[in-house]
């Protein structure tokens, strides 16, 4: 077995909780936005009551059970609880040096602002790990079903969506 490399992590400090016993939380990818929603465990696990985690610029998402290499499940759960941000990660970097040209010039630049830009989140639940390289994390509660959440959520990415351009005229001529 291969040993647990030596992260640098530190509890993330979200403003709702959730219930990281109940298997397989819903996650729904938009653009460069990724959402996941999980029963919340604010005030111990309640039906009815979700929390909507969202990933603002997500450039990076891994969902499933950790490989040694990126999983720590094991090792950081037990210190830090069900959410931690990893520091000087490694993923961060691979994913800055995937992007396009204009991304590695501005890398070139300004190395260490703009590596500050992108955070290395790993959130727990029951069976399953999420990893996410992105700008920020935030938590939000809802009340209702899971398919009212759904739905809210739909609503409000299909909000983010550019606006159709109007249909092309024809010139008054004919032409």
């Amino acid at each position: 077995m291969t040993p647990v490399p030596n992260y640098e992590t530190e509890p993330l400090a979200l403003d709702h909780k959730w219930d990281y016993n109940v298997p397989d939380p819903l996650v729904i990818a938009f653009g460069n936005h990724t959402y996941i929603i999980a029963r919340s465990d604010d005030h111990g696990p309640v039906p009815g009551i979700f929390v909507i985690i969202r990933f603002e610029s997500c450039e990076a998402f891994y969902y499933g059970v950790p490989d040694e290499e990126s999983g720590m499940q094991a090792a950081i759960f037990g210190a830090t609880g069900p959410a931690v941000e990893i520091r000087n990660s490694k993923l961060v970097e691979e994913v800055i040096r995937r992007q396009d040209e204009l991304f590695r010039y501005l890398i070139a630049q300004h190395p260490s602002k703009y590596l500050e830009r992108f955070k290395h989140f790993v959130l727990f639940f029951a069976d399953q790990t999420v990893e996410c390289v992105a700008r920020r994390v935030s938590t939000e509660l809802y009340h209702g079903s899971r398919a009212e959440a759904i739905n809210r959520l739909a609503i409000s990415v299909r909000a983010l969506e550019p606006l159709p351009l109007p249909p092309k005229r024809r010139s008054e001529t004919g032409a």
